[in-house]
């Protein structure tokens, strides 16, 4: 999502995952979406942060995508920095950030990943990574986007409401 050039090598180079739709859009680790820099014709624009639910409406609302599983080919959407998810002891509900139990300041807005978040809206599996991903522009089509610093592949399932 997205005209920069970043954007733009990423969606053209990735080789798709079959079952999944792939979606490119510059993602953060404060659990929001910065869609392409640049408009399509070269102009900038502001850098403010985009909610999931957006991303998630804008997935929706594409007319290729039929409702299947989704791959956010999307840096640190898997992940919150600085709030990891962890599991509580005591048979807590489910999985929650340590920033749920005070142990932490200045939370993210959100209090899943972003891809958890994608998850939710849209009801599918979401496959994401937990940090910066891509791929080379030197390298040609059909490349398996790499994962920076030991990062890795999260599928996230749907939560119930």
């Amino acid at each position: 999502m997205g005209y920069d050039r970043n954007t733009l090598v990423n969606f053209g180079l990735v080789k798709p995952v079959a079952g999944y739709h792939d979606v490119v859009v510059h993602g953060n680790g404060r659990g929001f979406f910065e869609p392409g820099r640049v408009n399509e014709a070269g102009v900038g624009f502001s850098l403010g942060d985009v909610h999931p639910s957006h991303i998630a409406e804008a997935i929706r609302n594409n007319p290729s995508y039929s409702g299947g599983a989704v791959r956010l080919v999307s840096c640190h959407t898997a992940w919150l920095h600085g709030n990891e998810v962890v599991d509580l002891p005591r048979g807590a509900a489910g999985p929650l950030r340590a920033a749920e139990e005070g142990a932490r300041v200045g939370d993210p807005a959100l209090h899943h990943p972003a891809a958890q978040e994608i998850a939710n809206e849209l009801g599918v599996p979401v496959m994401a990574p937990t940090h910066k991903v891509g791929v080379s522009p030197l390298r040609g089509p059909g490349q398996v986007p790499r994962i920076a610093d030991n990062g890795y592949w999260r599928i996230f399932l749907p939560m119930a409401k």
